[in-house]
């Protein structure tokens, strides 16, 4: 009899990386964010998508940010979060996707533990690359959103107090639809200069 698919063991350990993967979801979004807690979860996850893609060519880079936001939250742990979140975005370019509000959150903890250790350069490094992308699409998420994912409470946030954020965000308002409830973004520049 010839065996069809993949192993038993391993189908289960990819059912349980979907599990997993959801595990480190509710970690981040718990409030307060439970991160630090998905550090076993997410390293399962790396571990059966690398046997899942030998070859290297795939590295889907999302859950090795998240463990680099986790073990940065993990007092002692703060230079193998360094490892994580460097060889995650050294392999941007082999991501299946791209999911932009991951990447700017991990790239946020990833300057706060820079600075921690004390590698101010390299932090200044991302924010700058958080900068450049917010201020090249600065309505694609409200300012609040965007701040969310950038600045953590009682720490110091070196993105938004740049000047040239300053510049595009002080003249935005964020004004809740009353029928939709959405949030709608506001440029006051651009309202003041409306041709009608």
């Amino acid at each position: 009899m010839v065996k069809i698919g993949l192993p038993s063991d391993f189908k289960k350990d990819h059912i349980l990386e979907k599990f997993y993967w959801q595990l480190a979801q509710f970690y981040r979004y718990s409030i307060p964010s439970r991160i630090a807690d998905a550090v076993p979860a997410l390293e399962f996850v790396i571990d059966v998508y690398k046997r899942c893609n030998p070859s290297g060519n795939q590295i889907d880079i999302f859950p090795m940010l998240y463990l680099g936001v986790a073990l940065s939250k993990k007092p002692g742990e703060e230079e193998k979060a360094i490892k994580t979140f460097k060889e995650a975005l050294d392999n941007l370019d082999k991501a299946p996707q791209m999911p932009v509000r991951g990447l700017i959150w991990a790239r946020a903890y990833f300057s706060r533990v820079l600075r921690k250790k004390g590698r101010v350069k390299e932090a200044k490094k991302q924010d700058r690359l958080i900068r450049e992308w917010i201020l090249g699409h600065p309505y694609l998420m409200s300012p609040s959103e965007l701040r969310e994912l950038v600045v953590e409470d009682g720490v110091t946030d070196y993105v938004f107090a740049h000047p040239d954020m300053k510049i595009v965000f002080d003249r935005m308002d964020e004004i809740k639809d009353p029928v939709t409830g959405a949030t709608v973004v506001v440029d006051k520049i651009m309202v003041a200069k409306r041709p009608f």
